[in-house]
């Protein structure tokens, strides 16, 4: 409890000035407010699967969500600090207390057991928080692709969470020379909330296989969603 308060009190204080920021340099262009408004009113827990193109898409898809409203505070899948040893902006404060303070919380990866590894997920799943969750497990750039990481849909057949789609474009990466001179246009599309089976055969058990399967039908409708500097 304390963690969701600290994160619901940090994210709502620093709302403002980030879209003001984004907004003047990026040209922050926020697409899909009506779907956000369907997935509001889901009772249960809101799964964000999303694209992931640079290190700041938690920032943009947070950015996007109505300041009032039972979608914020937002919490995130996220690796343990060991992985991030490789990033050397970010070893002072991944995966430690910082990061959960923000509402990132670390999967233990290699367990081969989901209800460990997604434990701390699928409890705020099941207490009705959002949740942003990168279902190709990493960052995909100049049109790469990652086949989707069964994770996402464990935690839809899980809890019963609504899944939004969201599609971040031209989040990054960038020169610092481009993004001062304001020559960046960046954008988020939040598409239209579904349930989990929308995208899966009804049955009572399902194997990883399976789940990897369901898990690329949501990133296809991640990737249907039309850019923002196209609508």
């Amino acid at each position: 409890m304390f963690f969701y308060v600290l994160t619901s009190f940090l994210q709502r204080l620093a709302w403002a000035p980030t879209r003001v920021f984004l907004s003047s340099f990026l040209g922050f262009n926020v697409h899909g407010h009506d779907h956000l408004g369907r997935a509001a009113r889901h009772v249960g827990g809101v799964i964000f699967a999303a694209n992931h193109l640079w290190e700041i898409d938690p920032i943009l898809l947070t950015a996007g969500i109505p300041f009032w409203g039972r979608l914020l505070p937002m919490h995130y899948v996220a690796m343990a600090k060991e992985h991030y040893q490789h990033l050397p902006g970010w070893r002072a404060v991944a995966g430690g207390r910082i990061f959960k303070a923000w509402g990132a919380y670390p999967a233990l990866l290699g367990v081969k057991n989901f209800d460990l590894s997604l434990r701390e997920h699928l409890h705020l799943l099941k207490q009705g928080k959002s949740l942003c969750i990168f279902p190709e497990g990493g960052m995909c750039r100049a049109g790469a692709t990652y086949e989707p990481k069964p994770g996402v849909a464990y935690l839809a057949w899980k809890t019963g969470a609504c899944i939004v789609p969201v599609r971040l474009v031209n989040s990054g990466p960038f020169t610092s020379r481009d993004f001062f001179a304001r020559r960046l246009r960046a954008g988020v599309v939040y598409g239209e909330p579904f349930s989990f089976a929308d995208v899966a055969e009804k049955q009572e058990e399902y194997s990883v296989a399976e789940l990897k399967l369901i898990a690329a039908r949501i990133m296809a409708r991640v990737s249907a969603l039309p850019s923002p500097y196209a609508l």
